[in-house]
């Protein structure tokens, strides 16, 4: 049930990571410290949705679901800029928030209680780019 979601946060974990490692340019220093953090936000949303999948007995195979996030980053590419690499997880986020819509109902109230937590950081972080932005 969770693993579009795992999926997701796996994907934007590798995305932003990468940006932060190869992006380059007069903001630099500032939205390397940005992408720092946010990437290890999404690592500990990755994690914690693995646990909750593991801890309520879903079907999960790690592997395939990772090797979906690595083929859905491959498609996508390195941002060649800041700006594309904001824009870019505008879009993440928003879709984060649409799936996590769509599967509330079918949930524990932990669950429930969790993903919804998610969607309220993937509001702060939208926010957050898009003022970014501009």
């Amino acid at each position: 049930m969770l693993n579009d979601l795992i999926i997701a946060f796996r994907f934007m974990q590798l995305y932003t990571h990468n940006a932060h490692n190869l992006l380059k340019g007069s903001t630099f220093f500032v939205d390397h410290e940005i992408l720092a953090g946010t990437y290890s936000d999404y690592e500990k949303a990755y994690d914690s949705l693995v646990e909750r999948s593991i801890g309520s007995e879903f079907k999960l195979d790690l592997i395939e679901l990772q090797k979906k996030a690595v083929e859905s980053l491959a498609e996508e590419k390195v941002p060649k800029s800041f700006e594309e690499c904001f824009q870019s997880l505008v879009y993440c986020e928003k879709y984060i928030c649409e799936e996590i819509e769509k599967i509330k109902e079918k949930c524990s109230e932990g669950t429930r209680q969790m993903i919804g937590n998610l969607a309220d950081q993937s509001e702060v972080r939208q926010y957050k780019f898009k003022q970014r932005l501009g």
